[in-house]
């Protein structure tokens, strides 16, 4: 798993899913922040039940960066990623956000630097309103190892909601993900937006 950024600054979400991997249910909590000093901070958590410990909320994996915007766009970017079955991980880079694709959302991101030294990661992430009641957002990494070129891998969530009532959207997601052996999972569910 890895970001998933929305448009919208100074937001906060709650998803809960059925049917997205090996997992029963998933709840997510995503939020952005801008904060002063051109500093942004972005984070999410993720929640999964485990089915044979009677459902309860066991596993869970969060990134959280935070990001200086420095000149048109362009800023630097640091981000731990941490969860329960791994040792925390910090990664730093470079990020984008095109100014000529804002009204899309769509923010570039290369983070060369990561704590184990072993590989770099390039991202991509975008939202778009469509219409007043349908929006579309999604993100893609490619993890680039520094030794084996083989062991080169892909995550990528594409997710699409309508909205139902008030700050409540009904929500449709599919991730593809070459780390696990069932590649393809789809998931539904609702998010409220604060």
């Amino acid at each position: 798993m890895a970001i998933a950024v929305s448009a919208q600054a100074d937001s906060l979400k709650v998803d809960a899913y059925a049917g997205i991997e090996e997992e029963p249910n998933i709840i997510g909590f995503t939020g952005v922040k801008s904060l002063p000093y051109n500093l942004s901070i972005f984070g999410f958590v993720d929640f999964s039940t485990a089915a044979e410990k009677g459902n309860n909320l066991k596993n869970f994996y969060g990134e959280t960066n935070l990001t200086l915007s420095l000149y048109k766009g362009w800023g630097v970017i640091a981000e731990l990623n941490e969860g329960s079955n791994m040792d925390p991980l910090f990664r730093g880079g470079i990020s984008y956000r095109p100014p000529l694709f804002k009204n899309y959302g769509l923010g570039l991101k290369f983070l060369p630097f990561r704590s184990d030294g072993k590989g770099g990661q390039a991202s991509i992430s975008f939202h778009k309103d469509i219409y007043e009641k349908f929006f579309v957002e999604g993100w893609g990494d490619l993890n680039i190892p520094y030794e084996n070129s083989q062991d080169t891998s892909y995550m990528v969530e594409i997710q699409g909601g309508m909205q139902l009532e008030g700050d409540v959207y009904a929500v449709v997601e599919y991730r593809v993900n070459d780390c696990t052996p069932d590649h393809h999972k789809v998931g539904v569910g609702l998010e409220y937006r604060f």
